[in-house]
């Protein structure tokens, strides 16, 4: 049997779009102490804001969608780049 070629490229095209789920205020039951856990604060900044910052550092990364409390999502969000859209959950 012959061996196929091995494909060193990605497996898919790039830049590819990422979606986050920043979950709903409205379940308590999915909260942490309260609150929706995308907004709890680690290092001064939203939990929501480290991914999307992570996400746009990445070069594969091209569009980014972020679904949650829209109004909440706008302030933990500002000043971010174009290329975030925020959907309300």
């Amino acid at each position: 049997m012959e061996e196929s070629a091995v494909h060193s490229g990605p497996a898919y095209p790039e830049p590819l779009d990422a979606v986050v789920l920043a979950g709903t205020d409205d379940n308590p039951k999915r909260m942490i102490l309260g609150q929706n856990k995308a907004f709890l604060e680690i290092a001064g900044k939203a939990l929501v804001r480290h991914v999307v910052d992570s996400l746009l550092a990445s070069r594969s990364v091209g569009h980014i969608v972020v679904v949650g409390p829209k109004e909440r999502l706008q302030a933990a969000l500002s000043g971010i780049s174009p290329r975030v859209a925020l959907v309300q959950q």
